[in-house]
């Protein structure tokens, strides 16, 4: 596109060369009128005046001739024609040439600031925000049908599978959830029965999952066994959603198949679509829920390219030991997978290791979980490493540690003091 034009360019007219008639006839101007003069400062300007009739001394370089062949003299003091002799002199002249050169100056920059254009600056927009597996409130939705992940606070994933009975122990649980509620994300795992189970067994949990929803750092996920991939989830997922309409976050399905196939890729993918399918005002904020998948070991990288891929893949559930093995492979393929998607939980960990294998484990995952405690009871009841283990993990991976906005598995029931007070003294 051709620049607009503001006045004539810097080719037409330099004010340095051209003679003061063409540089107002360049800019458009009328010729400013001559003022009369006094008979001496006429003489002072062009030597004393001829009587009337005298003949000019002429000669052949002043002469300056004409277009129709005559010629007129030019003035030795200014350089301009007997036609110009009524001209300011040469302090005004200079004034004028300034003033000349000011103007353009002007005109340039106007040029200048009239051509290039202003940045642009767009309003902001804003994505639909969605809960996910992660700490802090949440991000907005990255990809369609994909939740948005954690990626800067450690997010707790705590696989709670005893019973509402059990009061001392979601005492503990509570008070350590309260005690962090702004530095550490807590995701919750109910398991009543190997999954939902009947009427009865999934009624005893209705005040523990009013006590968690209380908390606005806590995510809250039912439990579902998959069999490898051998067993359909969709009776489990209905018997959930019926039973506490609007109280879920999402589902932890373990017993992710491992072994690549195209069966079993479509298996995982069918199980995580069928969830993310269900409507989103069957949860508890009102939006897509969230799925963490359970292998408990590596898997091949095709299994985070499925139509519908988990929030969070437990890629390690072992002992603390084995953890050092898991980092040396050298073909570990979640390596290329980002730690807002992955998790470890980790057993029979010793309390004098506990500091470094915490430490170990948020450089690989956000999502994690570590129990002094053996394989075969890790779950059913709280340890007594469980603040120390909180400890840890708020110092290498929390809030306090990582001063940044807030992340993916948000919760979002607001918090009060009546709230927390509530907390610890309602019954499970």
């Amino acid at each position: 596109m051709a620049r607009p034009s503001l006045g004539p360019s810097r080719s037409t007219i330099n004010p340095l060369t051209t003679t003061h008639e063409s540089r107002y006839t360049s800019l458009g101007a009328s010729r400013p009128q001559s003022k009369p003069t006094s008979a001496s400062q006429e003489s002072l300007r062009h030597g004393p005046r001829l009587a009337p009739g005298h003949p000019k001394k002429q000669s052949h370089e002043s002469m300056v001739p004409l277009e129709n062949g005559d010629s007129i003299e030019a003035s030795p003091i200014l350089g301009i024609t007997e036609q110009q002799k009524g001209y300011p002199d040469r302090k005004r002249l200079r004034i004028a040439t300034c003033g000349l050169i000011t103007t353009l100056l002007l005109l340039l920059a106007a040029s200048h600031s009239a051509i290039i254009p202003r940045p642009f600056h767009s309003p902001t927009t804003q994505t639909p925000e969605v809960p996910s597996i992660g700490t802090g409130t949440s991000v907005s939705r990255e990809l369609p049908g994909k939740r948005a992940l954690p990626t800067l606070h450690c997010n707790i994933i705590y696989p709670a599978y005893f019973g509402p009975e059990k009061t001392a122990d979601w005492k503990r649980l509570y008070s350590q959830i309260l005690k962090y509620n702004k530095i550490l994300q807590f995701t919750i795992v109910v398991n009543p029965s190997n999954g939902p189970g009947g009427r009865s067994e999934i009624a005893r949990y209705t005040s523990t999952l009013r006590t968690l929803r209380s908390f606005s750092n806590v995510n809250v996920l039912g439990y579902i066994h998959q069999s490898w991939g051998k067993r359909s989830i969709t009776n489990d997922v209905n018997i959930w959603l019926n039973h506490f309409p609007n109280q879920l976050d999402g589902f932890f399905l373990d017993e992710m198949p491992s072994v690549n196939s195209v069966a079993n890729r479509d298996t995982v993918s069918d199980n995580n679509g069928y969830v993310y399918s269900r409507p989103a005002r069957n949860f508890r904020r009102g939006t897509r829920p969230i799925v963490v998948q359970n292998p408990g070991t590596e898997i091949d990288a095709s299994f985070y390219r499925v139509s519908n891929p988990a929030d969070v893949t437990i890629v390690l559930e072992n002992t603390a030991n084995h953890l050092q093995r898991w980092t040396s492979l050298h073909n570990r393929l979640s390596a290329k997978i980002k730690p807002t998607t992955l998790g470890i939980i980790l057993h029979t960990v010793g309390d004098q290791s506990l500091a470094a294998t915490v430490k170990t484990m948020l450089k690989y995952a956000d999502n994690i979980f570590a129990t002094n405690v053996n394989a075969d009871d890790a779950y059913l009841g709280v340890s007594n490493n469980w603040a120390q283990f909180l400890s840890y993990a708020a110092k290498y991976g929390g809030a306090i540690t990582k001063k940044a906005p807030k992340t993916k598995l948000a919760a979002r029931v607001t918090w009060s003091a009546r709230t927390a007070a509530v907390a610890t003294r309602m019954p499970v």
